[in-house]
């Protein structure tokens, strides 16, 4: 039988967030809560569904520690060497984000383009400065009560990027992962 067990958190969900990060907005708390009881009755899923057909869950345990700190930077001279290495040539970008573990450690914008009203940055800070941008969209495409799985990543979701766009300035808004 695969059992859930959460070490360094009430795995009734408050958030999986550090008590110092920002505040997220009222509707996050719900989401989390909701996805977590969800993740508790939804069953593991089957071999016999299409997509899990050729995935073996036998033995899987769902034991984690859902916040794990990757560290912040205030530029990239502070972000280490092997993360940087890891992100391939920098170059000249008109955003950037890094995020290691459960963290956003840097996140940068042209300042020509941030001129032009786009907005880049990390998920958690577009839901506090933001939450009427997120709040319609944020677990809309793929529902967090889908399966176990999805219900356990909108529990405890962290990192993540967000960009907007005023109409005027689309067309110089082009995003790559």
């Amino acid at each position: 039988m695969i059992g859930f067990r959460c070490d360094h958190h009430d795995h009734r969900v408050r958030r999986a967030r550090p008590r110092e990060a920002l505040s997220p907005a009222p509707f996050l708390d719900a989401i989390r809560a909701q996805a977590f009881e969800a993740f508790e009755a939804l069953p593991i899923p089957s071999q016999e569904t299409e997509e899990w057909r050729y995935t073996d869950l036998e033995g899987f345990g769902f034991d984690l520690r859902p916040f794990v700190e990757g560290g912040r930077a205030e530029n990239l001279d502070q972000v280490p060497e092997e993360i940087l290495a890891a992100a391939g040539q920098v170059g000249e970008r008109a955003g950037l984000q890094i995020q290691r573990n459960s963290e956003v450690m840097v996140t940068h914008l042209d300042p020509a383009l941030a001129g032009k009203g786009v907005w880049f940055g990390d998920l958690d800070r577009a839901i506090a400065e933001r939450p009427e941008l997120v709040e319609p969209y944020l677990h809309a495409l793929v529902p967090a009560d889908r399966s176990k799985f999805t219900a356990l990543h909108a529990a405890f979701r962290s990192g993540g990027r967000s960009c907007t766009c005023r109409p005027a300035s689309r067309s110089s808004c082009r995003c790559r992962r």
